[in-house]
């Protein structure tokens, strides 16, 4: 009995998908040899730490006080580097008080002219009010940053630093697979997600509440169950 062959068209369709799926094979184990060498280079660089943050004392009143305050607000685009540096010392202030390694980083790249005022930052379409570009070696401040309270600039420069001390490898590795699963978006990371931990942890030590960005991100992530205790008020 005779029986049909396959048409011309038809096999040239099945070696195309064959090929296609090959090729996609090939790429999927291309890309998780290059994960694995990531976090294996990560894992062999070793861990990274970050210092402590020390507790406000109810006995400094004046920085008790500023941390609620915007002390910046006269700051315009148009001023000299110099008058940036100058309005933000009160939140320097703080951070020498909870975190002198901060504060000392901070002043390292202002010494180093590192630290660059952008008068547009935006990120996914959201305003960058800070934000450490360790290619670089730069520390960005966006407008916005100084429509802050004093506290709330302090803990966003300690949300950078985080960035600073993070393992470059690893940080790599993390944005490549949230970016591979399709999950790397302004909703978060593993990378940020650990960075806006230490910045809620500044908080605490300055006893106020996170601000509302902040606590938005706890709340898209879930990240509340990391936090053991809410920041306390000072009486």
């Amino acid at each position: 009995m005779d029986t049909a062959q396959p048409s011309l068209p038809q096999i040239s369709r099945r070696a195309c998908l064959k090929t296609v799926f090959s090729r996609l094979m090939n790429a999927a184990v291309m890309l998780l040899a290059l994960i694995g060498l990531l976090h294996l280079g990560a894992a062999l660089t070793g861990e990274y730490t970050v210092p402590a943050f020390k507790p406000l004392h109810p006995a400094q009143p004046a920085l008790l006080k500023n941390r609620y305050l915007i002390l910046s607000l006269n700051v315009q685009d148009s001023d000299s580097p110099q008058a940036h540096w100058r309005a933000l010392q009160p939140s320097l202030a703080l951070l020498h008080a909870i975190n002198p390694d901060i504060s000392r980083w901070i002043t390292q790249l202002n010494a180093e002219n590192r630290i660059v005022w952008k008068k547009q930052a935006t990120l996914f379409n959201w305003p960058v009010l800070a934000s450490y570009v360790w290619q670089s070696n730069d520390l960005y401040l966006g407008p916005g940053f100084w429509r802050l309270q004093e506290g709330e600039k302090a803990a966003a420069l300690a949300h950078e630093y985080f960035h600073y001390r993070q393992n470059r490898l690893w940080m790599i590795a993390d944005t490549f697979v949230e970016a591979v699963s399709g999950k790397l978006s302004e909703y978060g990371s593993r990378t940020e997600d650990e960075a806006h931990l230490y910045q809620w942890y500044a908080y605490q030590a300055m006893r106020m509440p996170p601000s509302d960005i902040v606590q938005g991100y706890f709340s898209r992530r879930k990240l509340y169950r990391f936090v053991l205790t809410p920041p306390s008020p000072v009486e």
